[in-house]
């Protein structure tokens, strides 16, 4: 890092400012996410910033060894704002830095947002609310961890974290599932199961019903939809998660716990896995939304529920934390 500064690979601005950051999919111009890309103070988790689903200890002494070593911010979170102001304050007003087409077909572009009643607009609707945060958990413990560690000499600049910030009604901000690897249990009683589900014969396709879910079990695929009473003793945003529904309704008839789950993204992954005779579980995803809405109720879904595409490539913009 030192080496880039040197040799000018990497410039800083000579004023601060914030970086409008848009992705528009070349295949369908209708897919567009517009974030504003700036310093985010960072603050105990459940005030200003809500996580929205809970968290592993994996991989967080990496991100802060990181931080230590590299003195900067190189990959931005990603927040989900609840206001309906931040969207219309996110137009190109500054010049375009970098623009990067990406090998999936996501046009990256990044401009400067320099002018003042623009960057205090900004500022003021993403304070007005808490932000959810949707990617990137790890380093926001990290980064927090890491400024502790700082002390109050340099605590100004650590004390903030660098931040992708979008609306939660974003169309084009992909929110996918992570599907669940179960162990190799001796049998699945699916008759037991209609005690909290309607089950049904499914198909081996992730299901697209919010808070379903579809069960993979060798050779036979079962679709189920939590029964309405059961599901109305959850939380508003946790009866649209798969991930909670699973948790609180179907790994008791199962015999498991969430720490026996592997996870996947893939589907071909999660088939793979239950035709070695191990169950599988497909998730639907969730929407920005619910996401915001759990936000706001300060609830957690359970860890991996959501990961979120496509995303600020990482070493475009630069922040340094010390």
């Amino acid at each position: 890092m030192n080496r880039w500064k040197t040799e000018r690979t990497i410039v800083p601005d000579d004023t601060e400012r914030f970086y409008l950051y848009e992705m528009a999919n070349l295949q369908d111009p209708s897919l567009r996410v517009n974030g504003v890309v700036g310093a985010l103070l960072l603050d105990r988790v459940g005030l200003r910033v809500v996580p929205h689903e809970e968290t592993t200890n994996r991989g967080f002494e990496r991100w802060v060894t990181s931080l230590g070593a590299s003195h900067m911010n190189i990959d931005p979170i990603i927040g989900l704002s609840g206001s309906r102001d931040l969207g219309p304050l996110l137009q190109r007003s500054g010049r375009v830095r970098r623009r990067i087409v990406a090998n999936d077909g996501w046009v990256h572009t990044v401009s400067d947002i320099v002018d003042p009643e623009q960057i205090r607009a900004i500022s003021l609707v993403v304070g007005e609310r808490p932000v959810s945060l949707a990617d990137g958990h790890h380093r926001y413990h990290a980064a927090l961890a890491f400024a502790e560690s700082m002390g109050a000499g340099s605590y100004e600049r650590a004390g903030s974290i660098l931040a992708f910030i979008s609306t939660s009604d974003t169309r084009g901000l992909g929110i996918h599932p992570f599907h669940r690897l179960l162990p190799n249990l001796e049998t699945v009683d699916v008759a037991a199961l209609s005690r909290d589900f309607v089950v049904t014969p499914g198909q081996p396709a992730p299901p697209d019903r919010p808070g379903s879910i579809v069960l993979l079990t060798g050779d036979e695929t079962w679709d189920l939809a939590p029964l309405p009473t059961h599901l109305m003793t959850l939380p508003s945003p946790w009866r649209r998660a798969s991930s909670a529904v699973a948790q609180t309704l179907l790994y008791p008839h199962l015999g498991i716990k969430e720490a026996d789950c592997n996870y996947t993204t893939s589907l071909e992954a999660a088939l793979a896995h239950a035709a070695t005779g191990a169950p599988a579980l497909l998730m639907a995803p969730l929407d920005g939304s619910t996401i915001a809405e759990a936000g706001r109720l300060g609830l957690r879904f359970p860890q991996k529920t959501t990961f979120f595409a496509p995303k600020p490539r990482a070493g475009v913009v630069l922040r340094a934390i010390v």
